[in-house]
């Protein structure tokens, strides 16, 4: 900034437009005059009054003020704007002619691409290669995909239509715009807005799954635009695959124990160790799912596969070690194996075995976020389950003498937990105290 004074960046979005300052070794986004940090990227005009950001986009009368001079406490002459990266020269000139009526003097005109670049790498040099990005899609789009999708569900519960009515529409938009912001880092909100038409009060919920899927277009053609930019610039680079669905196997009580979370990218490797769950188990079968849900069966079946020849042991006692290799083309190998015995199985699942459709991997991921709640109680009610059985085993073979009261209050126990796997979990929390008090009298062996 030498000879020039103090400078501000301008960034002119499409839906929203900020204001930031270089101080103190940082960016200082400058609030504007209702203490926001960004402000609509709208300008509204009647006979007599024009108006400005959020005054324009709520069509309420306001003054403007010289935020920036405010902020700064000194006067500022210069700037540096960005503008959408397909922004012609026509539409740059008034950008600039824009900014020489306010009163700035534009130091340099930088398309968004090129100022992120710059953000990132601001102690570097840098070369752009090429920048990318389309004029007409922003923030304000994916608003309206959540309002178009309210305005049909109030339609369908009050068969009334309220996209004739602004007011409605500007209260129901501005709920929509928090929503989606919230979405952002929740799996889940809700829309309420008091009064929203011919006083009916409204409210409702979404998740992020479904948000994504009313706008997965949009998402889509983001994506494009990075594929498109890549090419321009000559980069020998690869857009990784990712895995759409978790991948993993049932356990005992028929839960999903992910091996490879969901979004995991592409070749990978992931290995789990799993123990025997009766005593001298001879062989091992492996249910292969994919999807999110808590319960296996809720999931989709890719597969099975099952390892013979186990070597007789006490439960828990013999490893056998699964591992899901997915290769670049999508392809799943899975392999069982128990060192010990020197046995292995494996089975070969392809993208055309059984695997989902597009859409039904969005309704999975929709349906998890909707069933969360549902899904934790029954990992937590096996998971209580499982903790009181493996207790109840490990006191039968850590007890030192045999036919004691104790020992068949143990196996009592272990009978019980067979013949109840749909208790509650606070039943079998319960009895694991009670059978933990009664074993705190048995004399075990040491070491065991």
């Amino acid at each position: 900034m030498g000879g020039h004074g103090v400078a501000v960046g301008i960034d002119l979005g499409t839906t929203y437009s900020c204001v930031g300052v270089w101080q103190d070794d940082r960016v200082e986004i400058i609030a504007n005059d209702q203490g926001n940090r960004t402000t609509p990227s709208c300008v509204a005009f009647t006979e007599t009054e024009r108006f400005i950001g959020d005054a324009a986009r709520n069509q309420a009368a306001l003054n403007p003020h010289n935020t920036i001079f405010g902020y700064l406490g000194k006067e500022v002459k210069d700037a540096v704007v960005t503008v959408p990266a397909h922004f012609n020269d026509s539409q740059r000139q008034a950008t600039k002619d824009a900014a020489t009526i306010a009163g700035l003097n534009v130091l340099r005109i930088l398309v968004e691409p090129t100022a992120a670049a710059v953000a990132y790498g601001i102690d570097k040099k840098l070369t752009i290669l090429a920048t990318a990005g389309d004029t007409h899609l922003g923030g304000e789009d994916f608003d309206n995909r959540l309002l178009k999708h309210f305005v049909e569900e109030f339609k369908r519960k009050h068969r009334k239509d309220i996209s004739v009515n602004a007011k409605s529409l500007r209260k129901l938009r501005n709920a929509c715009e928090k929503a989606k912001r919230v979405l952002s880092y929740n799996g889940m909100t809700t829309i309420d807005v008091d009064s929203l038409y011919e006083g009916i009060d409204y409210c409702t919920k979404i998740t992020r799954a479904r948000f994504e899927d009313l706008n997965m277009d949009l998402f889509m053609k983001c994506v494009e635009i990075v594929k498109q930019c890549l090419k321009d610039a000559d980069m020998d680079k690869m857009l990784h695959d990712v895995t759409p669905l978790s991948l993993g196997v049932e356990v005992l009580g028929k839960v999903m124990n992910i091996i490879i979370p969901r979004n995991t990218t592409i070749p990978t490797r992931k290995q789990m160790n799993y123990i025997t769950c009766v005593d001298d188990q001879n062989a091992m079968q492996f249910l292969i799912y994919e999807g999110e849900r808590s319960c296996s069966t809720l999931n989709n079946l890719l597969g099975q596969t099952t390892l013979y020849g186990l070597p007789p042991a006490p439960r828990g006692k013999v490893n056998v070690m699964v591992t899901f290799d997915i290769d670049a083309n999508g392809v799943l190998h899975v392999t069982a194996e128990c060192s010990i015995a020197g046995v292995k199985t494996n089975i070969t699942i392809t993208n055309d075995k059984g695997r989902l459709t597009k859409n039904a991997i969005e309704d999975m991921i929709w349906e998890a976020e909707m069933y969360k709640a549902e899904d934790e109680e029954f990992k937590r009610r096996i998971e209580a389950m499982n903790a009181f059985e493996k207790y109840a085993y490990d006191m039968r073979n850590a007890v030192k003498f045999k036919q004691m009261e104790e020992e068949r209050t143990i196996i009592e126990a272990i009978q019980w937990v067979e013949a109840h796997r749909s208790a509650e979990a606070d039943e079998y929390e319960s009895r694991k105290r009670a059978l933990r008090s009664t074993c705190s009298r048995i004399k075990v062996e040491k070491g065991n």
